[in-house]
């Protein structure tokens, strides 16, 4: 016979298929369960974005400058850098909260409504591309397609054809009919400035 708790906290002893004895194991599980999840949360990273409301100073860890940031939709915690931190009082921000700390860690994304960051091979950041520097891409990795679908040794002329079905399907993402090749064809021999690379 299983010991259990009454509603006053008091240990009493229940039959073991007693509906009171199933009552605590339900209540055990969810408990188990709801500890399980939150901390799970807990410990979960959030993007969001929000009003700076305050900003101060909170000390050091190792080399690197603690400030308290707190925003207009209650988030609050430390924002961790090198120099001076890049939130400001007033402005909108995205940024990322969490940890499994006693305070949240709060990582600075970006000022809301800003270009979005990519990143490079070099680990910075940096603005998203021009039309024109996406086009090259498309245009290089396209040749670079046909070569590989083709195969080596043949003539010029049947790389650039199967390039522009490849380009056509990288800036559309519409398979090419033998019109749209035409037309990108006549579109490249009247401008002048647009060489390929071979």
């Amino acid at each position: 016979m299983p010991w259990i708790k009454d509603e006053d906290g008091q240990p009493i002893l229940v039959a073991k298929d007693s509906t009171e004895n199933k009552l605590d194991e339900f209540h055990m599980q969810r408990d188990n369960q709801i500890a399980k999840n939150s901390y799970t949360l807990k410990n979960q990273k959030t993007m969001k974005t929000s009003k700076v409301r305050g900003v101060q100073p909170n000390g050091q860890f190792k080399d690197m400058n603690v400030f308290e940031v707190s925003f207009e939709n209650g988030d609050a915690g430390n924002n961790y850098a090198k120099g001076n931190c890049r939130f400001e009082v007033g402005k909108e921000y995205q940024y990322e909260i969490g940890g499994s700390g006693k305070t949240p860690s709060i990582k600075f994304i970006g000022e809301a409504g800003a270009p979005a960051k990519s990143f490079g091979g070099n680990g910075g950041g940096s603005f998203q591309k021009s039309p024109q520097d996406k086009a090259e891409i498309a245009r290089a990795v396209a040749l670079k397609a046909a070569v590989d679908a083709i195969g080596a040794g043949e003539e010029p002329y049947k790389y650039v054809n199967c390039a522009l079905y490849f380009e056509h399907y990288l800036t559309t993402g519409q398979q090419a009919n033998q019109d749209a090749v035409d037309n990108a064809l006549n579109d490249r021999k009247s401008d002048a400035n647009d060489d390929l690379p071979f």
